[in-house]
């Protein structure tokens, strides 16, 4: 895997061919298939307020735009609920 951004030391963007991950210190917190734009959110994805600013960022990057929402954790499990975004418990 290759490193694409590092948001800080421990929050980094990797990439393996067209699948990019979001990692938070050492556990993955969503994966982005960009050749069938599909987004998975993992269990993690809302761990802490520091994670969650990088998953915003995240999604605003590659996946939707979510700058004009003020509650973009509840745009967040509103496509989950209609199953745009996956998640993953496990």
């Amino acid at each position: 895997m290759e490193t694409v951004t590092r948001y800080n030391k421990n929050n980094v963007v990797l990439k393996n061919d067209n699948i990019y991950y979001l990692f938070s210190y050492d556990t993955k917190v969503l994966k982005y298939d960009r050749k069938n734009d599909k987004l998975t959110l993992f269990k993690n994805w809302n761990y802490s307020t520091t994670t969650l600013k990088y998953v915003y960022r995240f999604i605003n990057f590659y996946f939707y735009d979510l700058t004009t929402f003020k509650d973009k954790k509840s745009v967040i499990k509103n496509m989950i609920d209609n199953k745009k975004i996956e998640f993953l418990e496990g």
